[in-house]
């Protein structure tokens, strides 16, 4: 539901790490479409993965996943 980093330990890719194998997790499901709300503070990090910020919420489309 949330992600929340201890102050002490951001900006070191432990909430990146974790949102990543989220939304590894929903390609693998079939998921196509993610939306979020996010704090000001967070918007970097989801535009970096790839959401694109509206009024209201981040999207993103997900690509199928890849087969290894």
């Amino acid at each position: 539901m949330n992600v929340w980093t201890h102050p002490d330990h951001r900006r070191t890719g432990h909430a990146r790490t974790l949102v990543t194998a989220c939304l590894d997790a929903l390609r693998a499901r079939g998921v196509t479409r993610v939306s979020l709300g996010s704090s000001d503070m967070a918007r970097p990090l989801y535009a970096g993965l790839g959401f694109v910020a509206s009024p209201h919420e981040m999207t993103l489309t997900l690509r199928a996943a890849q087969a290894e």
